[in-house]
């Protein structure tokens, strides 16, 4: 059924990827090259980065519709899982890369969407922690029989 828990949390976590479009990574001054040639550094600066955001938030969003085999929906959702854990390793690749553009700029800050990864990453492993409850009770009514 859709209306599981899990759903809401696999729905949760691909809005945070989602929600990775809009809000920023962090903000400085602007400089003539590099990531912060627009004075915003988001995930639209790598494009190995956005294809990575995309393709994990549209794992995650499709195994909502997935309830009816359990098995093919953990893992999905484990490929969702793996794809948001290369979001940030990327997101940290891109920061280091990166580091004398922004240590340059003395009033660079993190902002919010920063934390958009590990709040999708939380929720991803929440939906899957109730896929896997819900199929112990499925097997433990099998027993039942």
């Amino acid at each position: 059924m859709i209306q599981r828990i899990q759903s809401v949390y696999l729905f949760l976590s691909s809005l945070a990827l989602g929600g990775l479009h809009f809000l920023p990574l962090g903000a400085g001054n602007k400089t003539e090259t590099g990531i912060l040639s627009d004075s915003i550094f988001n995930i639209h600066d790598n494009a190995l980065l956005l294809g990575a955001t995309i393709l994990a938030a549209i794992i995650l969003f499709v195994s909502i519709f997935l309830f009816k085999n359990r098995k093919t929906q953990s893992l999905v959702v484990n490929g969702g899982i793996f794809f948001v854990g290369t979001i940030m390793g990327l997101l940290a690749v891109a920061y280091f890369q990166n580091k004398e553009v922004l240590s340059a700029t003395n009033d660079f800050a993190f902002s919010f969407g920063i934390g958009l990864p590990i709040v999708a990453l939380i929720f991803a492993f929440l939906g899957r922690a109730g896929i896997t409850k819900d199929d112990q009770i499925v097997k433990s009514m099998d027993r039942l029989r």
